[in-house]
């Protein structure tokens, strides 16, 4: 069985509704022992990095959670999910991280980074760039001869 943690900040639903449409086993738990006995985990997740960790904390699914990223079985983690991974987070001044992954989730800086703005990251309509385009369509982008961009 896939334990797919609830610890309040998920998008536990479709998730679910996405393993289930595979027709691969998985339950949504706030249970620390069903997540020691899962086969592999999945961490998902939406909104504050400190609201999370507190709430992974008081349901008592942080040393489960630990021992689910002991390299034994797989473990997925989406949106806050990943991010918890890391060491740390500025969001909302420092929070401490899972720890698993060495860095820090940094805030968007916007005009300061080399994009003014973040990338798209949702279902919504984007229209690449022409540069883009003739990469993908060239076996570039998304092929087995993809090259780095410079």
């Amino acid at each position: 069985m896939i334990a797919i943690i609830d610890y309040g900040r998920g998008n536990l639903g479709s998730v679910e509704k996405a393993f289930a449409r595979l027709g691969v086993p998985a339950t949504v738990t706030q249970d620390p022992r069903a997540v020691d006995d899962a086969r592999a985990v999945v961490l998902p997740g939406d909104g504050a990095f400190h609201d999370a960790m507190a709430n992974l904390q008081t349901l008592g699914l942080l040393a489960p959670l630990r021992r689910a990223l002991d390299g034994t079985r797989p473990f997925l983690g989406i949106c806050l999910g990943y991010q918890l991974l890391f060491t740390s987070s500025e969001e909302f001044g420092e929070g401490r991280g899972l720890d698993v992954i060495p860095g820090v989730v940094r805030r968007w800086r916007g005009a300061s980074t080399a994009c003014a703005s973040p990338p798209p990251s949702s279902w919504g309509a984007s229209t690449p760039r022409s540069s883009t385009r003739r990469r993908a369509s060239a076996g570039g982008y998304g092929s087995s001869r993809t090259s780095r961009r410079s």
